[in-house]
C-alpha cells in the first residue's frame, strides 16, 4: 500500500484558499439529528410553563379553613385574620362559653346552660305556643350579639344578647329567636343550684337559650365589645360539623352541615 506524501502547488494553494473561507460550524451526526460541537447530547429545550390563573381569594381562604382538623381550630384559625375583637366559642358537650381574643388566646371560660335537647337540630318548631311540643336545641352555627328588646327587661335585666343567625327552624309557628342571658327571673330558684355543683349533666336546662349566673354574664360582657360580638356554637352530634361556606352576598359565615335546610 503506498501513501501519497508530495501535494502539487496548487493543490497546497487550493486547501489553504478552502481554510480561510470555510466558516461552516462542523457537526457530528447523532441517529438522525445533526448536533453542533459543544451540543449536549441528549439535552432537552428547557419548557417554560403557562403562567396559572391566579386563584379565587375566598375560595382559597375557604379551602385552607376547612382543612383543619376540629370545629374549634376552624374558628380559632379564620379569626386570627378576620376578627373584629374578642368572640365566643359554646362547647355544648361541655356546657361551656369561652372568650377567645383576636389571637385564639383563651381569655376566660365560663359555665352556661342549653337547651335541654341533646342534639343540633334548630330550635322552635311545630306547636311553639305548647311548651311540651317545643324543640328546646341551642343549634350550632355562628351568631352575632345584637341588641335586646325593651320587653325583656322583665326577665333578663340588661343581662340579655339576641343571638342574630340561623338558629330557629323555619316551620315555627310563633316568633321565636336564641339569645344568651342571664337565668331569667322566673327560674332563678329552680336553675342557679345547677351551676358550680360539680356536674354538667343537669346543665341542660333551656329552651334554646344560653343562660349564665348574672356575675358571670357581667363579668363576660366587661371583656366583649357588646353588641356586634360574634358568638360561635359547636355542634355536639356524631358526623356534623361546622364549616366555613360563602354565601349569596359574598360573605364568609360558618354553618353546620347536618340541619342546614330545616
Amino acid at each position: 500500500m503506498f501513501v501519497n506524501l508530495y501535494s502539487s502547488a496548487s493543490e497546497v494553494k487550493q486547501q489553504q484558499n478552502t481554510a480561510k473561507t470555510d466558516t461552516t460550524v462542523t457537526t457530528v451526526p447523532v441517529g438522525r439529528k445533526r448536533l453542533t460541537l459543544g451540543e449536549s447530547i441528549g439535552a432537552k429545550k428547557a419548557v417554560v410553563p403557562p403562567k396559572a390563573a391566579p386563584a379565587n381569594t375566598k375560595e382559597a381562604e375557604i379551602a385552607r379553613i376547612n382543612s383543619f382538623s376540629s370545629d374549634k381550630d376552624r374558628i380559632i384559625e379564620y379569626n386570627k385574620k378576620h376578627a373584629r375583637g374578642n368572640y365566643i366559642i359554646v362547647d355544648k358537650k361541655d356546657c361551656s362559653a369561652t372568650v377567645y381574643d383576636k389571637n385564639g388566646k383563651a381569655i376566660k371560660k365560663f359555665e352556661v346552660g342549653l337547651g335541654m335537647d341533646v342534639g343540633d337540630k334548630k330550635a322552635g318548631g311545630y306547636n311553639c305556643g305548647i311548651a311540651s311540643k317545643i324543640r328546646k336545641y341551642t343549634a350550632p352555627g355562628e351568631y352575632t350579639l345584637g341588641e335586646q328588646s325593651a320587653a325583656s327587661d322583665t326577665k333578663y335585666g340588661s343581662n340579655l344578647f339576641i343571638m342574630e343567625g340561623d338558629g330557629v327552624a323555619k316551620d315555627s309557628v310563633d316568633e321565636q329567636v336564641a339569645a344568651i342571658h342571664q337565668i331569667p327571673t322566673q327560674r332563678l330558684a329552680q336553675r342557679k343550684g345547677l351551676f358550680k355543683n360539680g356536674t354538667i349533666s343537669d346543665n341542660r336546662m333551656s329552651f334554646g337559650c344560653i343562660n349564665m349566673l348574672s356575675d358571670d354574664f357581667d363579668e363576660m360582657e366587661k371583656i366583649i365589645q357588646g353588641t356586634g360580638t360574634k358568638l360561635y356554637v359547636l355542634p355536639e352530634e356524631k358526623g356534623n360539623k361546622l364549616q366555613l361556606e360563602m354565601q349569596v352576598d359574598g360573605s364568609l359565615k360558618f354553618v353546620q352541615t347536618k340541619y342546614r335546610n330545616e
